[in-house]
């Protein structure tokens, strides 16, 4: 799934007290429109402006959703928008999503909050294009301009099948740059990709395909005695929520069966996902985990013991427990007791950064790579709005036990940039080979 940088990935729903534990719990999703706000009660307009129809549903959503940690007052900012976007369009019903988005996007920068933004068309539509497409890959920008680097292979998928890696260069797809590729519904599903590895010139012929579940899997790798553990996502489309998380409990089992010694495990590029799957990955490696997760009328909890959930809610109006789920048990269920590190980048974001901050705070291995994103104490919605635009709110903060809020980021143990740059022309991950070195020390 292609990972934009504007994109913080985070999807927390949250829904009536009765039902919340059957929901989807998630950091990372393609947002679709998930509430529609009321029409306008303005019957003094009866025909509204595409900029005051976007900006109305921003203000709605803000107003009725978001929970971040800003220091502005939202309802002042809000109102100090409208003004203005008031002026620029005057009795103009003709006025523009652009000219909204010229006013609602420096309202949001006010905010200085990283997990909340607005998506522009142009991304949404590429974003929805890799949905239908599926080549089974996430990209990012490379040195050549329109060039795309291979960061991540979704297990099963098209560029995996041709023996695409890590660190592949994409130069053309179909004759043209990455970055200006439209894909047409209309023709073939094949795609032929140029591709640049170690100074090397080569292509591979993609039929791509579908999205099943199993793409976004978890997958396991053997170096001799070492497992490598890639969590491409924590993101699953599906209202389980656990089923990234018992995937990786079951490749952990095969790990002990086949008498693994040690374990690196890889979330770099990982945008996040499922608050469920995230920790119930990271139950695999420590026994017993939590948080809290602070809304504006309640206190959710999450607490993991050797496989079994518990889940409760206290209402911080009436100071009272309001609901409580127990005994939500993982199956299977796997423990790795050997020595592990884990592997982050500047993409790794949210849940992704959770699970990395859940093993760093017990000690249980070294966090190895870049400094993360930077959004792991926050849980954000996504909403569709008018014009093919998409924004994200924060809507609660995430909090250890004793009160303490979740650092904004992990900074890795041991620091190594994760140089893809390096990879293409020479095959060498450094991140990889230190952690694959620091386990063998344990």
């Amino acid at each position: 799934m292609f990972k934009l940088k504007t994109l913080s990935l985070a999807l927390l729903v949250l829904c009536s007290s009765a039902s919340l534990a059957q929901n989807n719990l998630s950091q990372n999703k393609p947002f679709k429109p998930t509430e529609k706000p009321p029409l306008s009660s303005d019957t003094r307009a009866p025909v509204e402006s595409d900029a005051a129809q976007l900006f109305r549903r921003v203000d709605y959503y803000l107003t009725q959703y978001y929970r971040g940690p800003t220091q502005v007052k939202v309802d002042r900012l809000l109102e100090e928008t409208r003004v203005r976007l008031q002026r620029s369009c005057g009795k103009n019903v003709r006025c523009t999503f652009s000219t909204a988005e010229k006013s609602i996007r420096p309202m949001i920068a006010a905010l200085k909050d990283a997990h909340t933004y607005l998506m522009p068309p142009i991304e949404n539509r590429f974003w929805s294009r890799y949905e239908e497409y599926r080549m089974g890959v996430n990209l990012r920008p490379y040195m050549n301009a329109g060039a795309r680097v291979v960061v991540n292979l979704w297990r099963g998928g098209a560029a995996e099948q041709v023996g695409i890696r890590r660190g592949d260069v994409i130069l053309r797809i179909n004759g043209v740059k990455p970055g200006a590729f439209v894909p047409n519904p209309n023709r073939s599903n094949r795609l032929n990709v140029l591709l640049e590895r170690r100074g090397s010139y080569f292509t591979r012929t993609l039929n791509t395909r579908a999205w099943e579940p199993e793409n976004d899997l978890p997958s396991l790798s053997v170096r001799g005695k070492v497992g490598i553990l890639k969590i491409p996502t924590f993101y699953e489309d599906s209202y389980d929520g656990n089923e990234i998380g018992r995937e990786v409990h079951r490749l952990i089992g095969q790990a002990n069966a086949r008498r693994l010694e040690r374990l690196v495990v890889d979330v770099r590029d990982n945008g996040g996902g499922q608050l469920t799957n995230c920790m119930v990955a990271a139950n695999a490696f420590v026994p017993q985990l939590g948080y809290k997760l602070r809304h504006a009328l309640a206190d959710l909890s999450f607490t993991y013991k050797t496989g079994v959930l518990t889940l409760g809610g206290n209402d911080l109006v009436q100071n009272r427990l309001f609901f409580q789920q127990q005994e939500k048990r993982t199956q299977p269920y796997a423990r790795w007791n050997k020595p592990v590190a884990v592997l982050v980048n500047e993409e790794t974001a949210s849940c992704g950064e959770i699970f990395a901050y859940l093993l760093q705070k017990v000690g249980r291995g070294p966090i190895i790579g870049e400094k993360t994103y930077g959004v792991s104490n926050s849980a954000t919605r996504y909403f569709g709005l008018p014009g093919d635009y998409a924004m994200g709110v924060t809507i609660g903060q995430l909090h250890n036990f004793d009160g303490s809020r979740l650092p904004a980021f992990i900074t890795p143990n041991i620091l190594v940039k994760d140089d893809l740059e390096l990879l293409n022309k020479r095959g060498w991950d450094g991140a990889l080979e230190r952690g694959i070195l620091e386990t063998s020390r344990r």
